[in-house]
């Protein structure tokens, strides 16, 4: 600390120190704890190891990684989430099991305050089910994938009755 002026500079990223003012005239004295703490580095993206595409069976599991960019963002964790839990349970390591039949979105949402999160879509089949034919016509089908935000990343094929029902 400079006495001169009353500046105080910091030698260390992070930590704590007491300062003791005390007056010449009076011996009267004060202490203050000053706190240094880095600033929140948030995270700016979400990547999975695979994105896909992914069919699964009923009760097939899949392992997927993710992980938080910039490397030094201050919290790591996600928080993970499925549009349809009932077709597909998400763990909080981020694995999927099937559990029934369709469609689903798997969302990881960084557990920081930026807000960012990056999604993907799993497709569980029926085996019983020819996706050629559906009330006796040929299936049409559209282009689709998996969705990091709001942008598509991976075409696959879909059924675009079965996706809006």
């Amino acid at each position: 600390m400079d006495a001169a002026d009353g500046t105080l500079t910091t030698f260390q990223l992070e930590g704590s120190c007491e300062i003791t003012v005390t007056d010449s005239v009076s011996a009267k004295s004060a202490s203050y704890t000053v706190i240094v703490r880095r600033p929140a580095v948030p995270v700016e993206k979400i990547t999975f190891s695979n994105t896909g595409p992914f069919n699964l069976k009923l009760n097939e599991t899949l392992s997927i990684e993710a992980a938080v960019e910039p490397e030094n963002a201050t919290v790591k964790s996600l928080s993970w989430s499925s549009s349809k839990p009932e077709v597909a349970e998400v763990a909080s390591d981020g694995s999927v099991t099937a559990r029934g039949y369709g469609l689903a979105i798997i969302t990881a949402a960084a557990n920081d305050a930026s807000g960012v999160h990056a999604s993907y879509i799993v497709e569980i089949k029926n085996p019983n089910e020819d996706p050629s034919k559906e009330d006796g016509k040929s299936g049409s089908g559209c282009n689709s994938g998996v969705y990091v935000g709001a942008a598509l990343l991976l075409p696959f094929i879909i059924r675009i009755r079965k996706f809006f029902r």
